[in-house]
């Protein structure tokens, strides 16, 4: 009997567990937001951060946490310290690196590009197959060298991005824009250093990997303006709605006339 009692009472936690897991992690703080009890809204969220494991939505619960301080900060809340101890507390991979994800792009945006650059490096050593946020980690770390003007090592983040997009676990779905753009800003980086060569082979692999992506019609327009104008004669055949398609038409005009 006390072992049946056990075991009820273990699935039962387990359950609860379950159920607290699942809840609408904004409700409450929310709720609370809107009443304009801001203490109370970030205490309630440190609450859930601290419970609640392996929920797809915690990534979003940190950021919402760090925008509701960022607004309204409360004396001794510590948001940042907070949620690194809470993400070195969890036990689900995918938890732990959402909340780090969180905390670089808070820090990123407030211009901490030293201390987002470890977090992103962190995400970006230590993922793992199921990783949703790799990908992020990787284009954000671009964008921190892009902004520092080390195009170096924008070109090798940029790199990254496209030469492990064969595994991405974003291949095939709608999060895999970074792919796209990565080419595009690599282009441009290279003019920009004077590497006009390879800029035309990065924009030509583009348009070979990816010719049904709905970005190919900048690199035709890139071509166009770089390398030969006649590539602004194959984007009007090809690409009628492009944002370039009249300034194109123009172009290809001037070269048959």
């Amino acid at each position: 009997m006390k072992r049946i009692i056990f075991i009820l009472t273990i699935f039962i936690s387990l359950c609860a567990k379950a159920e607290y897991n699942n809840i609408n992690l904004y409700k409450k703080v929310t709720d609370l937001f809107y009443q304009k009890k801001y203490k109370e809204a970030l205490l309630s969220a440190q609450k859930y951060l601290k419970k609640v494991d392996d929920n797809p939505n915690i990534g979003d619960l940190a950021a919402l946490y760090l925008r509701i301080y960022e607004n309204h900060p409360i004396k001794g809340i510590k948001p940042v310290k907070f949620l690194l101890e809470t993400a070195r507390n969890k036990r689900d991979y995918i938890s732990k690196e959402r909340i780090i994800l969180a905390v670089a792009d808070f820090l990123f945006k407030h211009k901490e590009y030293k201390y987002a650059l470890r977090f992103y490096n962190w995400l970006e050593k230590n993922h793992n197959s199921k990783s949703l946020v790799y990908d992020d980690a990787l284009w954000n770390s671009f964008l921190i060298h892009k902004k520092l003007k080390d195009y170096p090592n924008a070109l090798l983040y940029l790199n990254k991005i496209i030469s492990t997009h064969s595994y991405s676990i974003y291949v095939g779905t709608y999060n895999q824009y970074h792919i796209y753009d990565a080419y595009i800003e690599k282009a441009d980086l290279l003019l920009k250093i004077k590497k006009e060569k390879k800029a035309v082979k990065t924009l030509k692999e583009f348009i070979k990997n990816f010719s049904m992506n709905d970005r190919v019609d900048d690199a035709y327009f890139k071509l166009c303006n770089i390398e030969s104008k006649i590539y602004c004669c194959e984007l009007i055949k090809k690409y009628k709605y492009s944002q370039y398609y009249h300034k194109a038409e123009n172009i290809c005009d001037e070269r048959n006339n």
